[in-house]
């Protein structure tokens, strides 16, 4: 994997370096200034491109990514000492794939980005998994659940509102609006314009993630194997998807609870499986993951809407789900 990292500050490069001094896979190109890389021989060959947004010789976020565009297809993610929510909305808004804070760069980070690119065929390196087609029946099967489910979360959110619990419901609320962004989304027949609006909530929902892991004093980790991501229908969709059967999950969870989210392939079917260990029993079964399920000790409406949600958009069935349990503690196992 090529790195192209176009950044002036010396003590951040050597960081950078840093990070990847020991990764054998990894070769890392550095540039001062944007027309350094530009005029390079290496445009051809960069698989990510790392910008950093505070550059002496950068005019706008717009066109430090319109000159990548115009000549490179690999993924361009912006680097910044701290990002504004404006910085991040923009940077999604033009096309770009991350806008990352510099303190939260990592290798497996990269790859991540990485993959999920390759996945959707971005790169041009290889060709798209889905074709439109595909992707179009995939919105249209779920457009009858997916109003089944808003419907319950707008009268779940009116209860929990007159019952005073406000974090419980602008999270019911959040739950809603990526229904609405999916259903706009199929609506505008997959434009560039509702795909922004999707990218951004699964921006959002990321650093949701992360706040709720924080405020509960959770052990979050989330590591995925190039092998285990697979695209299903939408990118989009499943990376919401599987956002959201994890923040399903991290809503059961207490302080001081673990959680080690991984992607893999399973040897024997070839399925990637998506698998969520547990530091002890958390969830009583999978049944509340789909329509049906309801609320019992330790897992409210809240986190029972949430793995739902994520069940719809990953499009699983309870075949495709096992729970299973050793000693105190519990394995989520979903094959895709």
């Amino acid at each position: 994997m090529i790195i192209q990292l176009i950044e002036d500050d010396t003590i951040y490069i050597q960081i950078v370096k840093k990070m990847f001094a020991d990764v054998s896979d990894v070769t890392l190109h550095v540039s001062a200034r944007l027309d350094d890389f530009l005029s390079s021989n290496l445009i051809n060959t960069v698989d990510l491109l790392l910008v950093d947004v505070r550059r002496p010789d950068s005019i706008s976020l717009d066109e430090d990514f319109q000159m990548l565009q115009q000549i490179t297809s690999a993924p361009i993610v912006f680097i910044s000492q701290s990002s504004t929510k404006e910085i991040r909305v923009e940077a999604l808004e033009i096309g770009a794939e991350a806008v990352i804070d510099k303190v939260d760069l990592s290798e497996g980070l990269i790859r991540q980005l990485v993959l999920n690119t390759k996945a959707r065929g971005r790169n041009g390196s290889r060709e798209r998994l889905w074709e439109k087609a595909a992707v179009e029946r995939n919105f249209a099967a779920l457009q009858a659940p997916l109003a089944y489910l808003e419907s319950g979360l707008s009268t779940l959110g009116e209860v929990m509102r007159e019952t005073g619990k406000s974090g419980s419901s602008e999270f019911v609320d959040h739950l809603r609006e990526t229904i609405q962004a999916i259903k706009k989304y199929t609506e505008d027949d997959l434009s560039a314009q509702s795909g922004g609006s999707l990218h951004l909530l699964i921006q959002q929902s990321f650093e949701r993630i992360q706040q709720l892991a924080e405020m509960r004093k959770v052990n979050l980790k989330v590591d995925w194997e190039e092998a285990g991501f697979r695209h299903i229908g939408s990118n989009a969709l499943v990376q919401l998807g599987v956002q959201h059967l994890l923040e399903g999950v991290l809503r059961c969870c207490s302080a001081k609870d673990g959680i080690w989210m991984q992607g893999e392939k399973a040897e024997q079917t070839g399925l990637s499986v998506i698998r969520v260990h547990m530091s002890r029993r958390v969830l009583p079964s999978v049944d509340l993951m789909f329509p049906g399920g309801t609320p019992s000790v330790g897992v409210g409406l809240d986190a029972l809407s949430s793995m739902q949600l994520g069940s719809l958009l990953l499009m699983l069935t309870p075949k495709q789900v096992e729970l299973s349990c050793e000693q105190r503690q519990q394995l989520l196992s979903v094959y895709l």
